[in-house]
């Protein structure tokens, strides 16, 4: 029973902080997302994963506030999601945002330079061919039956630029795995849940480091940047003043595998 009422306590806590932050929050937000209707989301999130309660509020917070800013809405159509990873260092489990394919897609098409962009699966038995080189060729059929992850075979993804030109990255399964058993959600987390939206990112990620370093691409930049260092371990350069925070909400191990 005190287990319980602790666990409470931090969730309460936690909620009750972000409230006192609803203002911040608000002004981060773009026009288009409204404040009352994020918060609903955030909730809706907790009850999902109800690790993210166990979490350190300013990283919670911090979370929070850095997807506001780029405009990504956490725990909606695979555009960003909160994990919760257990910070041997600080003793504590503190939230990351992990960037979706979907928040990647938006920010490319918010930059005003690119007309669409887009990225697919190709799976076994679809006609599918690849060529590179200096005349680059993708070819892909898709199937209507349903598919499963681990008949995967690639993803590729295209960005078509407004003046007509195109830019497209191909990748193999083998670079998708390789990529997802580097990151710190492998086991636990969006690579676990949505598979195939987390492969989709990766072309998606490769292609945003080719576009020119101008302040159209600087959301997506951030975005991409912010990920990989929440993939890989590293602290995330959150914007945000922790020492309004005395000490950690939680302390429950979630994931241990610091990497």
């Amino acid at each position: 029973m005190p287990e319980l009422q602790s666990k409470k306590a931090q969730a309460e806590g936690l909620v009750a902080y972000l409230e006192t932050r609803k203002g911040d929050l608000a002004a981060a937000l773009p026009k288009h997302l409204g404040i009352d209707r994020m918060m609903r989301v955030y909730l809706t999130m907790f009850r999902k994963n109800p690790k993210l309660l166990t979490c350190d509020a300013a990283s919670v917070y911090g979370s929070l506030l850095t997807a506001a800013q780029l405009g990504i809405e956490v725990g909606i159509a695979n555009e960003g999601w909160l994990v919760p990873f257990y910070n041997k260092k600080r003793k504590c489990n503190e939230a990351q945002l992990i960037v979706g394919y979907g928040g990647l897609v938006n920010l490319a098409r918010r930059s005003g330079q690119i007309a669409g962009v887009w990225a697919n699966c190709v799976y076994k038995d679809e006609k599918h061919e690849y060529q590179a080189g200096t005349d680059p060729i993708i070819v892909h059929v898709p199937s209507p039956t349903p598919k499963r992850d681990e008949d995967l075979v690639a993803v590729y993804a295209v960005a078509e630029f407004k003046d007509g030109s195109k830019q497209a990255e191909w990748m193999w399964k083998w670079e998708i795995d390789q990529i997802r058993d580097r990151s710190r959600s492998s086991n636990d987390g969006p690579w676990v849940t949505h598979y195939a939206q987390m492969a989709r990112k990766c072309p998606i990620r490769r292609l945003a480091k080719m576009l020119p370093a101008s302040p159209d691409f600087v959301s997506l930049h951030t975005a991409v940047a912010l990920d990989e260092a929440a993939e890989s371990g590293k602290p995330q350069p959150f914007e945000f003043i922790e020492a309004e925070i005395e000490g950690p909400v939680g302390t429950e191990e979630v994931v241990t595998d610091e990497r």
